[in-house]
């Protein structure tokens, strides 16, 4: 029997005044990130926080972003998909699980931005079904192994044994949900194909490119998903990648129109993208990241892929600056 899954709004406590005479000590303000800092221990931790909450969830791509592309790149890159998204399952589970329930988890889906969750507790093999918006990128493949380990992480640290979690059905695979399923340790295998490398490429370059507006999915989870990639030696070898694939996305035709710059933002998580004219050519490009995603080495990533675009599209070497804003965030400024 499915069960809908359902939360309710968290109730923040309430704070118990101290009796006796005020206290006219100064209080140290902090910034948004001094704080961040000072309550966690790491990036990662302060992300899980954010994608426990229902506040930050919103809607799903149709198109596939970022990071599900580039973990299904290559067998080494889909098997850190998994592993990493089972460690944030069981942080999830292990820190923010309150009562043992699924409430958690389902908050942490739906800012990856599936809806019409149904659970399956009462089944061997069917844990989670998730509806989904209608693809227009069929890649021919499954492609959310984060998630799956997501599952598999939060449901092995809350039941006390381990559980492993195989995506069987996908949106992005000729289907209109995607189902999560148990599977057996012995039998939890990542194909040893390269295959789809070349349809993974494709995929990207043609959400860069898309005509369709992009739909955001929370950022912190956004950027949770994308950070193992940006750790050790991976990062230079992605530069390079995206670079390519920013050249193989802007083509002979691409246009920096406001929808090609709304949908780029999407992509890589930015607030916006302007485009500074003058006369009839282009003189400046900006990104502007959320605070969320001004991470240095993810920065570098999404500065690879537009440089790509702008040395095929403008066929200009651009000067690249980044500073940092008021509020935190990073800006990215290629001067051409």
């Amino acid at each position: 029997m499915a069960t809908r899954l359902m939360h309710k709004p968290r109730q923040e406590p309430k704070r118990k005044q101290k009796k006796g005479k005020h206290n006219s000590k100064k209080r140290t303000i902090l910034s948004p990130k001094s704080k961040a800092a000072a309550k966690f221990s790491s990036l990662n931790e302060f992300l899980i926080l954010k994608v426990s909450s229902p506040a930050a969830r919103s809607e799903r791509s149709s198109l596939p972003l970022l990071p599900e592309l580039l973990y299904n790149l290559t067998p080494g890159t889909k098997n850190l998909a998994y592993l990493s998204g089972f460690s944030c399952g069981l942080d999830l589970s292990l820190k923010h699980n309150k009562g043992n329930t699924i409430n958690t988890l389902l908050c942490a889906l739906e800012n990856a931005g599936f809806t019409n969750i149904m659970y399956y507790p009462s089944r061997r093999d069917l844990i989670i079904s998730a509806k989904h918006l209608d693809c227009s990128t069929d890649l021919k493949k499954n492609i959310h192994t984060f998630e799956a380990g997501l599952i598999a992480g939060y449901l092995s640290e809350s039941t006390g044994r381990r559980v492993n979690v195989v995506e069987r059905q996908c949106a992005h695979n000729s289907r209109n949900s995607c189902q999560f399923l148990t599977e057996r340790f012995g039998k939890m295998q990542i194909p040893e194909s390269y295959e789809g490398v070349d349809s993974g490429v494709d995929a990207i370059a043609k959400s860069v490119s898309s005509a369709k507006p992009l739909s955001r999915i929370s950022d912190s989870y956004y950027i949770l998903e994308m950070l193992p990639l940006t750790k050790g030696t991976i990062p230079q070898d992605l530069s390079k990648l995206l670079f390519i694939i920013g050249a193989k996305a802007a083509g002979e035709k691409f246009k920096f129109a406001n929808q090609n710059m709304g949908n780029l933002a999407s992509l890589i998580a930015a607030r916006q993208v302007k485009i500074e004219r003058k006369g009839r050519g282009i003189s400046s490009i900006k990104i502007i990241f959320t605070r969320t995603s001004s991470i240095s080495a993810y920065t570098d990533l999404a500065t690879a892929l537009m440089a790509g675009i702008i040395s095929k599209a403008i066929k200009k070497q651009a000067s690249i600056s980044r500073t940092m804003n008021s509020d935190g965030s990073y800006s990215v400024t290629f001067s051409l």
